[in-house]
């Protein structure tokens, strides 16, 4: 197409000419993109010039004011194995396996090594007894600040991930999973237990960086463990200061975010499980639904920051506003690749949520975001839809949950083309 045109009531809002790469505003060439948004009174302002070089940000070295503690208190170990032309029913051969000591806290810990800042993150693992030398060992050479396995039930749960990389798109990953191990009750214990062992490990963090570090609290919970131990984290976690991250589902995910975590990063479908609990007979359209189950996680629950994924639809972003409004109207970012498949072959779906929270986690930790103060603006939720979408898109052309490819030159510049965010308001009314 020679120019795209965005009109909104039948008024021409945007134009951009593709022959010089600028939009136009009426017949005036804006010397760069411009990052618009929608105001209360329904005019329209500009955040001023922003190009997408902002969203490779994530990859830089700048330093973080605070560390980031990744936890997992269900490990497991996924056993991967490649199938070329993967039947059911049938005898096969696969052409490699292996084994990865994982779990959804692990995963986020390797992006953010990935994303270049391991020496600011302390990863905690509950795991089975008999596996916590492989854990040690399987996270030691990864440049993390600290480390720290602690033993649950005798041996840690496996699941197994089929990948045939000549089948098509979403059908080329097949997983199987089982359920999961009880755990000691004494771990999870209110006094003392994993927790004290957290919050200890919390303390000196803040000692080290003088400010209180994020806490991403990762995965299902296992047996033997209350569903409510995420809430009861989160409750002794703002007491000392400490923001969480909460990315779970299910009951963990309903009692935790009443809790007030500083983010939560469900995908749409736990989401919208959520919020139908709230309210069994919502309505409107699917993509109606979607974007008013974002706003109202924040509405609804004591959370500043909702980063909800969608599979191959992206994924959207909003956050509390400075100053109370209508809730209809709170804006929401959303992010998507344009490209399908450019950096390859997929390898696996597994981690591209956590490699989202990662980037978000990075992006906290850059720019202090207190409970209850400095909400970020639209500005800044689109750039952390756009960053969150770009980690999570680098993890499907590798192997290990969490694990982001080289992001050489060639492959920022491929996300700062190929990731894009817009600002969503009520447009659909």
């Amino acid at each position: 197409q020679p120019a795209c045109e965005i009109w909104v009531r039948q008024s021409l809002l945007l134009s951009i000419d593709f022959e010089s790469g600028y939009p136009a505003i009426g017949n005036t060439l804006v010397p760069k993109p411009l990052i618009l948004f929608q105001t209360r009174d329904k005019s329209w302002e500009s955040l001023g010039s922003a190009t997408m070089e902002e969203s490779s940000r994530v990859f830089d070295d700048s330093p973080l004011h605070r560390e980031i503690i990744c936890v997992t208190l269900h490990a497991v170990i996924d056993e991967n194995f490649d199938v070329p032309g993967f039947e059911l029913g049938e005898t096969q051969r696969a052409s490699s396996n292996q084994n990865f000591f994982v779990g959804k806290g692990i995963s986020c810990a390797h992006a953010l090594a990935g994303l270049g800042v391991a020496q600011y993150t302390r990863v905690v693992v509950v795991c089975g007894e008999a596996d916590v030398a492989e854990y040690k060992s399987s996270l030691s050479n990864h440049g993390f600040q600290s480390v720290d396995v602690f033993s649950g039930p005798p041996t840690t749960r496996r699941h197994i991930t089929i990948v045939d990389s000549t089948a098509p798109g979403e059908k080329s990953v097949t997983h199987i999973q089982v359920p999961g191990i009880p755990h000691p009750p004494s771990l999870f214990l209110n006094e003392g237990g994993f927790k004290k062992s957290l919050l200890d490990i919390c303390t000196s963090s803040t000692q080290k960086m003088g400010n209180a570090p994020l806490v991403a609290l990762s995965g299902s919970l296992p047996k033997g463990c209350p569903q409510e131990y995420y809430a009861m984290l989160i409750t002794d976690l703002r007491a000392i200061g400490v923001d969480a991250l909460l990315d779970t589902s299910g009951a963990a995910l309903r009692r935790g975010i009443q809790a007030g975590p500083l983010a939560v990063k469900p995908n749409m479908k736990e989401a919208m499980e959520l919020l139908d609990d709230l309210e069994p007979n919502r309505c409107g359209t699917s993509d109606e639904r979607k974007l008013n189950s974002v706003r109202q996680l924040l509405d609804n629950f004591p959370v500043q920051i909702a980063c909800v994924s969608d599979g191959a639809n992206g994924l959207y972003v909003a956050a509390k506003p400075r100053e109370p409004g209508p809730p209809a109207e709170l804006p929401v970012a959303h992010a998507v690749c344009n490209t399908a498949n450019h950096l390859g072959t997929i390898a696996t779906d597994q981690g591209c949520g956590d490699s989202a929270a990662a980037a978000l986690l990075k992006t906290f930790a850059q720019t202090p975001v207190s409970s209850g103060e400095n909400a970020p603006c639209d500005h800044h939720i689109a750039l952390l839809a756009r960053r969150a979408c770009f980690a999570a898109t680098l993890n499907l052309y590798t192997p290990r949950p969490g694990q982001l490819p080289n992001t050489d030159a060639a492959t920022v510049a491929w996300g700062q083309q190929n990731i894009s965010s817009i600002i969503l308001h009520s447009i659909f009314t």
